[in-house]
């Protein structure tokens, strides 16, 4: 890009770690990083959880990241939180989900339906619903549309293994 002449800034490098992900391009994600710290451009949160993401899909927890992201200055949002409780949901660690969830809440961050969804499916898929019940009513979730598709899903599942 430089040698064109063009001098990309934050959010066009943001726009390649973003994509690169998407596609599962770990290695030019992190190459478009390394261009941004070598050129002293900072990463912002969309990076930072864009990487974090494509960690969490590649089956390695992004934490170490999200501690870079916190030491540069940058407060996680609600959906970098997401993401890490949809990876460690999808790898069947429930427990870690959980306790997630409660430094999400200790730090004032506020979940979202989606974290809720996101708790919900992995309980259906790898624990069981009756300990997201217990989440749920402790947390005050209102169910939406997702919810009850994912326990839809779940009792259609658990009659077809009887």
């Amino acid at each position: 890009m430089y040698a064109r002449g063009f001098k990309p800034d934050k959010v066009t490098y943001a726009t390649l770690i973003v994509g690169f992900c998407k596609e599962g391009d770990l290695e030019s994600a992190f190459g478009v990083r390394k261009e941004m710290i070598e050129r002293g451009i900072k990463l912002d949160n969309v990076a930072f959880t864009a990487l974090i993401s494509g960690l969490c899909r590649d089956g390695n927890m992004g934490f170490k990241l999200l501690k870079e992201m916190q030491c540069d200055g940058h407060e996680p949002s609600v959906v970098t939180y997401n993401v890490l409780m949809n990876g460690l949901c999808k790898q069947g660690q429930l427990k870690n989900a959980n306790m997630l969830l409660d430094a999400v809440l200790n730090l004032g961050v506020a979940p979202d339906d989606i974290t809720y969804n996101i708790l919900l499916e992995g309980h259906c898929k790898h624990g069981n619903s009756e300990d997201f019940d217990k989440l749920r009513s402790e947390k005050g979730l209102v169910l939406d549309y997702a919810s009850y598709t994912s326990l839809v899903n779940k009792t259609f599942k658990d009659r077809q293994n009887r």
